[in-house]
């Protein structure tokens, strides 16, 4: 069995996790069932002054300030450890660190059959009525609460959130909660709550706080945003180990310093990011559109360029003339018209095989491979990537199953037509850990990577960090609202550089969609190329990676920032050894020196990763404060003749033509980002459906039509908001999931895009896509080897 527990240069001293494993878990521990326990979970003990006085009183947890005696996290009358069931026992073990305290957690299933866990949480903190709190899904931003008016939120890891930490602060303080858990090993999801809770347990001295608190399993009483799709089940008696880390600290604005255990914990386990990142333009193209489509125009294709009738040479040759050097291309084989509803389909080239005419897309001197021999840069968008269909316009469909031969077959055979066609960019739409587990997705990655090692792979919606190491991940820029308004970054969900993503994946490569979708020119008009040229120049200076769908020749000179050199402290950032790898042309994880101890606001107290060794490089220089945020990606669904859109829509001219420029109204306001709407021929795809959605909120977007027979398994295509219920012993209101629309693009003509919706648990009803298992592993299968030998016949 391959271990996840990879040992990286980036660590504590042997030494000092030596002394801490003598005295703080007994010898069984560090072998449960065969499987050792990764001493990483654990942080150092760390050097300095103590600002903070840590204890457990009985079964709750209690921090003070150590010069004041203020309580910074109180006793909630509710257990660290509580709500598990009979024959689960834990105990909870306390390591006091300087600016707060790591809460060691070991339970043990004493029964002869698996069991489920309870609840983890730290108590009451005690930071007043007004805080902001951490949102780490898009660019880790931090959110407004008030303790009289929040409604609780509840969010899983890995498929809401980025990582499973939660920051909080006032004007005054700081505190960061993070739990470390080896996820590839245990495999399982945990779900985030935060809320202020009321009744008994406002009765403390912290009166009415605030509560971060982890849930392991389902309790009945969630909603389908709030329910895990991979409940934590210890086998028979097994024992495991889990750590709440909490640090605090009067650093309000670098708020990262309050999170350096999940940091260390995390490249320890995980390392640094495998790829070097692309600081190049991306130009998106939607080859199909649902406007043009009809029953003699089945594919969806633009009117003007047929490739099903006509071949692909007038529409590489319209590529081409673009101007861009990078192309990502959206439903290269068209539009399903029986199953719209499964659009974009999941046979994103193997239906290139299908008539002559479709073939010339893998011709030298009519396909893509043209592209690539004029020096261009081609990738595919690889719609519903984790929806395996094996026949065109297909009602069918199976979540993909890594241990099936036949969906791996299936998916080779996509991957391998579009190399074959000349794509090295690869975008993995619906890429969510929801019907995939986490651990299935890395491994299905690592296999495709090593199958086809020059190809670089993107992972959409938006990923957690595990992901994230192994593979870029896609951002929507834009944010379809309602209503009008008079600010640009209303309509933009990318508000600044991702301080997560740079504090704990530094060099990491962030695809951002870049487009002026309805709500842009329902409240704006159409931007000028000026303000499209600003707002590319924003994000790059953001240090992200865009990708325009906006009829525009791409800009000269644009500068990537690279964004951890300027968004994390300085101390932070200048003794972090993947920052220097970095900077000495190395991949950050790459014979990383040793760690040193970084100084905090008293002395060294926490741990900052640096090195004893050689003198660091000049960083490079801070890049220059841009326009507003820019926020609005595609829509859930690639963009629909949007620039660099090769295919206009029917009454617009072709997508080299400049666009017709209408001026936004004079608002004063700096130039924003804004996606193209759908068929209009400045606006990208229709990604996501809603911004729950977008902030990857159970994005899972199997949409295909209901069908009212022999359903098995479906999945929910309607995105709202959703109450988890959960009281965890303490709250007395419900924790809400996030909301959002049904995702159906605001345009003329079907929508090419999928709504987007969080699946439901209960794998046999949900609402949406009717997937037929029986299909697959009947009448489909002859198909699936017959692909295997044509696959075999021409590799």
């Amino acid at each position: 069995m391959v271990r996840h527990f990879v040992k990286r240069s980036f660590r504590p001293s042997a030494s000092s996790l030596g002394a801490l494993a003598a005295v703080l878990l007994p010898a069984h521990l560090l072998m449960a069932q065969g499987q050792p326990v990764s001493l990483m979970q654990i942080p150092a003990l760390e050097h300095g002054t103590p600002t903070v006085t840590s204890r457990l009183v009985g079964s709750q947890f209690e921090m003070r300030d150590a010069a004041t005696n203020q309580v910074i996290v109180g006793l909630s009358n509710v257990a660290v450890a509580n709500a598990f069931p009979a024959g689960v026992t834990n105990t909870v073990r306390l390591q006091q660190q300087p600016t707060g305290a790591d809460l060691i957690v070991t339970v043990k299933n004493v029964t002869g059959s698996p069991k489920a866990m309870g609840r983890m949480g730290i108590g009451i903190i005690n930071l007043g009525e007004n805080i902001e709190y951490s949102w780490t899904r898009m660019n880790a931003e931090m959110r407004p609460a008030n303790a009289h008016s929040q409604i609780g939120q509840a969010w899983i890891y890995p498929l809401d959130l980025y990582s499973p930490v939660m920051v909080m602060r006032n004007q005054e303080r700081t505190v960061g909660i993070s739990l470390n858990y080896p996820v590839m090993d245990y495999k399982h999801d945990v779900r985030l709550h935060v809320n202020s809770p009321g009744g008994f347990m406002e009765q403390g001295e912290a009166g009415r706080g605030w509560s971060v608190y982890f849930g392991f399993n389902n309790e009945g009483n969630e909603s389908e945003f709030t329910r895990l799709a991979h409940q934590a089940m210890i086998p028979a008696g097994e024992e495991r180990v889990y750590v709440m880390s909490i640090r605090t600290n009067s650093d309000t604005q670098n708020w990262v310093r309050s999170i350096l255990p999940y940091r260390d914990f995390f490249r320890n386990t995980y390392g640094g990011v495998q790829y070097r990142r692309d600081d190049t333009l991306v130009g998106g193209n939607n080859m199909a559109d649902a406007s043009y489509q009809s029953a003699a125009n089945p594919y969806a294709y633009p009117h003007h360029l047929r490739p099903d009738q006509r071949g692909f040479g007038p529409a590489v040759r319209e590529m081409e003339a673009t101007g861009w050097d990078n192309m990502m291309i959206w439903t290269p084989t068209g539009m399903y018209r029986n199953n719209p509803r499964l659009n974009w389909p999941f046979q994103m080239a193997s239906q290139l095989n299908a008539t002559p005419q479709l073939a010339t897309a893998f011709s030298v001197t009519e396909g893509f491979p043209w592209l690539v021999s004029r020096g261009k840069r081609v990738g595919f968008w690889w719609g519903r990537s984790l929806e395996v269909s094996t026949s065109w316009d297909s009602p069918e469909s199976e979540h993909f199953d890594l241990g099936n031969l036949l969906h791996v077959s299936a998916c080779n055979r996509e991957l391998d037509d579009a190399v074959r066609a000349g794509a090295t960019m690869i975008g993995l739409d619906t890429f969510t850990p929801y019907h995939v587990p986490l651990w299935d997705l890395v491994s299905w990655l690592d296999q495709m990577k090593a199958r086809h090692p020059g190809v670089e792979f993107v992972t959409e919606p938006s990923q957690c960090d595990i992901l994230h190491v192994r593979a870029p991940t896609w951002y929507d820029g834009w944010l379809d609202i309602e209503g009008s308004t008079s600010v640009r970054s209303d309509v933009f969900n990318i508000k600044g550089p991702n301080v997560l993503s740079d504090f704990l994946n530094p060099g990491h490569e962030s695809w951002v969609g870049l487009a002026y979708r309805p709500a842009y020119q329902r409240n704006f008009g159409r931007p000028t190329n000026t303000q499209v040229e600003a707002d590319i120049r924003q994000l790059a200076g953001w240090g992200y990676r865009p990708t325009v769908f906006w009829g525009i020749q791409p800009p000269a000179n644009v500068q990537f920032a690279r964004s951890w050199e300027y968004t994390l402290p300085p101390d932070i950032r200048d003794n972090d050894p993947f920052i220097q790898n970095i900077r000495a042309g190395r991949l950050p994880g790459e014979n990383a020196p040793a760690p040193t101890q970084s100084n905090n606001e008293n002395s060294n107290q926490q741990p900052a990763g640096g090195s004893n060794g050689t003198p660091d490089p000049a960083p490079n220089p801070q890049p220059t404060p841009m326009v507003p945020p820019i926020n609005n990606p595609p829509a859930n669904n690639p963009p629909a003749n949007n620039p660099p859109a090769n295919n206009p829509p029917a009454n617009e001219p072709p997508a080299n033509t400049p666009p017709v420029v209408v001026p936004p109204p004079q608002n004063g306001n700096a130039p924003i980002v804004t996606p193209p709407e759908q068929p209009d021929a400045g606006n990208a795809p229709a990604r996501r459906g809603s911004i729950a959605a977008q902030r990857g909120i159970r994005v899972n977007r199997l949409s295909a039509v209901s069908r009212a027979t022999q359903t098995t398994r479906t999945a929910n295509n309607n995105s709202g908001s959703g109450n988890s219920g959960s009281s965890g012993n303490s709250n007395n209101g419900s924790a809400n999931a996030g909301s959002g629309s049904s995702g159906q693009n605001a345009s003329s003509g079907p929508s090419t895009r999928r709504p987007v919706s969080r699946p439901q648990q209960n794998a046999t009803s949900v609402r949406g896509t009717s997937i037929r298992r029986t299909g697959l592993t009947t009448v489909v299968q002859q198909q699936l080897q017959q692909q295997q030998q044509q696959t075999n016949a021409n590799p």
